[in-house]
């Protein structure tokens, strides 16, 4: 089987686990804690702290050529994640540090890896079809899966749910034997030195910029959070978030095929700055007339532009970077600093819905608002990003 199939794979898999510990898991708090939005702040703002930092010292077990043994670590990890929900269940509330912190230590030791087998798997010329081929697959999960757990935590709970993901998981384990080790890297570990260069080096530069305003936006950032939120004040069961989701997923899934079709290795600056403004109508739209019809209209401008587009975008020009921008030998520096500044962008989010929360929810229509606009200056830094497509 080709690195690249087996990637796409693993990456499958993982978007149905990530469904089941992200909305799933922010309905799953709203039924379960009194304060849901504190409670859901302060676990956010937990793991992904925990994540920046252990991120520093998995960059130096993967330096050491260890990729295929933390990646398989990772793996594990989450598996133990999700098994853990199972066992503590309402109880989940009283253990947001512990859990905060397997959340943060399985999700590096997975992501951090994957993102580098998936650099060295692809040619830069192939990087826009192959990222939107996987966005496509990844695009069919997210039309099926949301409505199949929403109907199964329905109808049965959360906890016997989590227990079909396991074996998910289970999968991953086995896809993981099939990848390749990193090649080998003998240069010391220099976050501090690389940092300072990658700072004067312009396209990167900007490309960490976005970083931190996509981890405030469309990278597990506050603002999903908070459109999970305003779908299940507006629509109350699990089963019509599933269902609210999937019709999103059916029109990112033809957004990003038409990508594919058309602008694989061509300018697509213009699609950026729509996927940037449409969702931005949608918000202002929301928060003037706040009905069930424009939650709807916002999810749907938000998955398809934002989370969709904008993400798939970004993420071929970070990709292509690795190897047009950053020597070999200073990959895992690379991805790394990336990863910190990303959790950066993430904390700051959290911090200003737990601002919110503290204060009082009838502010989160503000909260919505401005986070989306952060979405203009993503798309206004990624604008300057060279695609690398060559």
């Amino acid at each position: 089987m080709k690195h690249s199939n087996i990637i796409i794979l693993i990456s499958s898999c993982t978007k149905i686990i990530d469904i089941f510990i992200g909305p799933f898991l922010v309905a799953y708090f709203i039924k379960t804690s009194a304060d849901s939005l504190v409670d859901l702040s302060v676990f956010n703002l937990y793991k992904y702290i925990f994540l920046a930092l252990i991120a520093l010292y998995v960059g130096l077990s993967l330096k050491k050529n260890h990729s295929l043994g933390t990646f398989r670590l990772g793996i594990v990890a989450r598996f133990i994640y999700i098994l853990a929900i199972i066992i503590l269940q309402e109880d989940i509330v009283n253990h947001l540090n512990e859990i905060a912190l397997l959340y943060g230590f399985s999700t590096i030791t997975f992501y951090l890896p994957y993102n580098m087998f998936s650099a060295e798997a692809v040619d830069n010329k192939e990087r826009g079809h192959f990222e939107a081929q996987k966005e496509i697959i990844n695009g069919t999960i997210s039309i099926l899966v949301p409505i199949c757990l929403g109907t199964m935590i329905t109808t049965t709970n959360y906890q016997i749910t989590a227990i079909v993901i396991l074996f998910i998981s289970a999968i991953q384990i086995v896809a993981s034997f099939y990848l390749k080790q990193l090649p080998l890297n003998d240069k010391p570990y220099n976050l501090v030195d690389l940092f300072h260069k990658f700072k004067n080096n312009v396209q990167i530069k900007k490309m960490l910029l976005g970083d931190y305003l996509k981890g405030i936006t469309i990278s597990d950032g506050a603002l999903g959070v908070v459109i999970t939120i305003l779908i299940m004040n507006s629509f109350k069961t699990d089963m019509n978030l599933g269902i609210i989701n999937s019709i999103a997923a059916v029109l990112t899934l033809i957004a990003s095929y038409l990508y594919s079709k058309y602008y694989k290795g061509k300018d697509d600056r213009k699609i950026m700055i729509i996927s940037t403004i449409i969702p931005v109508i949608a918000v202002i739209l929301l928060c003037l007339w706040t009905s069930e019809i424009t939650v709807i209209i916002y999810n749907v401008a938000y998955s398809v532009f934002a989370v969709g587009l904008l993400s798939l975008m970004t993420s071929i020009r970070g990709f292509n970077m690795s190897k047009s921008n950053v020597d070999e030998k200073e990959r895992t520096e690379y991805w790394v600093i990336r990863e910190v500044v990303l959790n950066c962008g993430r904390v700051t989010g959290y911090i200003l819905m737990l601002i919110i929360g503290l204060i009082s929810v009838e502010y989160l229509n503000f909260l919505t608002l401005a986070l989306t606009f952060s979405l203009i200056l993503l798309g206004l830094t990624m604008l300057k990003v060279n695609k690398n497509e060559i």
